[in-house]
């Protein structure tokens, strides 16, 4: 159907049937667009006895990331920290420790966020804290917030233990909004 002059709908309930849009002018549904606004899952990892889970590469295509721990714990005989690195062309970065050494016992749980990751540089939110049982909720937990740098933006992250120490529970979640 072609379409040779504009179309009126004051007097239209709604307009129904649409395509994904295609273009940057062509109309939306509600559902597309809601989808662009919300995290979107891209990962879900349930390590085993591994100690360290790289996600890598990862897509450019959106504007922050998620990573949310649910519940992460390790082998360890003793205390170890979570670590963290970053990636660009040249490789990973050396890990940082994003919170206090935990016990084997502990889980960890909570979020880093990394707004703007196809960026050269900017800064990390998180808050993750060893949470024993549940329900429960934590007050307070390890604030993590430092820089980082990647010619290029972050192309891949690391997430492992000190010390030598493996995953044995919980899962590890990637997710990416626009």
């Amino acid at each position: 159907m072609k379409i040779a002059s504009n179309l009126d709908f004051a007097a239209a309930a709604r307009a129904v049937n649409l395509l994904d849009p295609a273009a940057a002018q062509d109309a939306a549904t509600k559902a597309y667009a809601d989808g662009l606004l919300g995290w979107k899952d891209l990962a879900l990892v349930t390590p085993g006895s591994i100690n360290a889970v790289d996600f890598d590469p990862l897509s450019q295509a959106y504007g922050d990331l998620r990573l949310v721990f649910e519940g992460l714990s390790h082998n360890g005989g003793s205390s170890q920290q979570l670590t963290l690195a970053v990636k660009d062309a040249a490789g990973f970065s050396a890990a940082v420790n994003v919170i206090a050494a935990q016990a084997g016992a502990a889980t960890i749980c909570g979020a880093i966020e990394i707004p703007g990751y196809r960026g050269e540089a900017g800064g990390m939110v998180s808050l993750l804290a060893g949470i024993a049982s549940s329900p429960a909720l934590a007050a307070g937990g390890a604030a993590f917030s430092p820089a980082w740098r990647c010619a290029g933006g972050i192309q891949g992250l690391r997430v492992g233990f000190t010390g030598g120490a493996t995953f044995d529970g919980g899962k590890l979640r990637l997710q990416a909004r626009r």
